[in-house]
């Protein structure tokens, strides 16, 4: 791209960039002003569990890290306080330069601007959730077709194939 190219392009992106400038955010329906990246946070019913990064800079409350960690040394990432937190009470943290971290398995509630620590926090690396159970696969829940029936329906489907 030759010279005349290249200030062409700078001319459009330079009118982009005052036009984007003018450009206002709008409210959502609740009339809170929406913040570049930001999205609406309801609260939860009952209890959560929330699978993150659990970070505190000294001299500041702990936050729990919603969306991306910097892999820096020490981590960053932003979120919403945890209230009730304990670095006493959790293993597996790590400390550097002024900031603990450490990933857990969290139950707790959720009222849309903070998470509050109920239950024990698990280390990601210890954490194995509850395995699923298929309804299906349940003998005791066979459901109401009979062998006969259950052979007819297969013998439909490989006709059909």
């Amino acid at each position: 791209m030759g010279t005349r190219g290249l200030l062409a392009l700078a001319v459009v992106a330079a009118g982009v960039l005052a036009l984007s400038g003018c450009a206002g955010m709008a409210a959502p329906a609740g009339g809170v002003p929406a913040t570049p990246g930001s999205f609406p946070r309801p609260a939860a019913a009952g209890e959560v569990l929330a699978q993150a990064t659990v970070l505190q800079n000294d001299g500041e409350a702990p936050q729990l890290c919603l969306g991306g960690v910097a892999e820096s040394y020490p981590p960053l990432c932003g979120g919403p306080p945890i209230v009730g937190w304990d670095w006493a009470a959790v293993e597996q943290s790590e400390t550097a330069s002024g900031v603990t971290w450490g990933s857990y398995a969290i139950t707790g509630t959720w009222d849309a601007s903070e998470f509050t620590v109920t239950g024990t926090p698990v280390p990601l690396s210890l954490y194995d959730p509850l395995a699923v159970l298929d309804p299906r696969l349940d003998e005791a829940n066979a459901g109401r077709s009979d062998e006969a029936a259950l052979q007819r329906y297969q013998d439909e489907l490989h006709a059909a194939d």
